[in-house]
């Protein structure tokens, strides 16, 4: 075998060429379902922050703002004071509660469909067992992600704050989310401590072989939105359909390429 023949062999055998094969004939429709399951989420996800912000956010700042009102209204009588109190309570206990719900929506909508796209790339069943799992572990995730923002506020220096989050807390968030939902979707069936030491394999044990797969999907995103840069001029319905469908294509591929080096990672574990 020539040199020339040698490199295309080694290239063709990388999981980076090989996620592309879900662009070909017999799998366009598979990656296309996929798709059409990450556009419902991010439909989802934005209908439910459009919605809080509209109805839930204002009663929490008028709440807010009318309970400091109050407080500095020393002069009427008790009673008076005691009712609005008890008012002011009930409603802040009420939007609190629709806060959790909401919260509650976006775990439950994100589990749903990332566990949709990802049994779907695995060609695994999907059913109850694994949406509680995923549901479990996204908490988990979340719950992680809410302690860094706790250490960003209160025990790093506001001016390294945001550098923080950026560098470490964000990317280190999104890294442990794919593999997460990735694995826990693939080895759903298997009891918890199953799940959990192969997480850890993939994720820690060989952190290094996902260097390179972050790093190409990372320039082929600031590809993408350079050309977002320069389409700019379209109408702004226009461009932001293209820019939604576009980025939840790429975001799809994504999940195909990075299931192509977690399995070779997994493969490399039980070998």
């Amino acid at each position: 075998m020539s040199i020339t023949q040698t490199i295309k062999q080694t290239l063709s055998d990388t999981s980076f060429i090989q996620s592309f094969q879900c662009f070909k004939k017999n799998n366009i429709l598979n990656y296309l379902i996929t798709v059409m399951y990450d556009l419902a989420y991010y439909l989802i996800f934005a209908f439910v922050i459009f919605t809080f912000i509209r109805y839930v956010l204002p009663q929490a700042t008028f709440l807010f703002k009318a309970k400091t009102f109050v407080e500095g209204m020393q002069n009427l009588p008790a009673e008076q004071l005691i009712s609005m109190a008890q008012q002011m309570e009930n409603s802040i206990y009420f939007t609190g509660a629709l806060t959790l719900i909401f919260m509650l929506l976006m775990l439950f909508s994100f589990s749903f469909f990332k566990g949709l796209v990802w049994s779907r790339i695995q060609n695994k069943k999907y059913n109850l067992n694994s949406f509680l799992k995923l549901c479990a572990a996204n908490l988990i995730i979340s719950l992680f992600f809410v302690g860094l923002l706790f250490i960003a506020v209160y025990l790093i220096d506001p001016s390294n704050q945001m550098i923080f989050l950026l560098l470490f807390g964000v990317p280190f968030t999104i890294y442990l989310s794919h593999l997460a939902n990735a694995v826990v979707s693939f080895f759903a069936a298997e009891k918890v401590k199953g799940i959990i030491l192969n997480f850890l394999k993939t994720a820690f044990a060989r952190v290094y072989l996902f260097i390179i797969p972050y790093a190409l999907l990372l320039l082929i995103l600031v590809i993408l939105i350079k050309v977002m840069i320069t389409i700019n001029f379209l109408p702004s319905k226009i461009y932001y359909l293209i820019y939604l469908l576009l980025f939840v294509s790429y975001s799809c591929w994504a999940k195909q390429y990075l299931w192509l080096v977690i399995r070779k990672t997994l493969a490399v574990h039980n070998s």
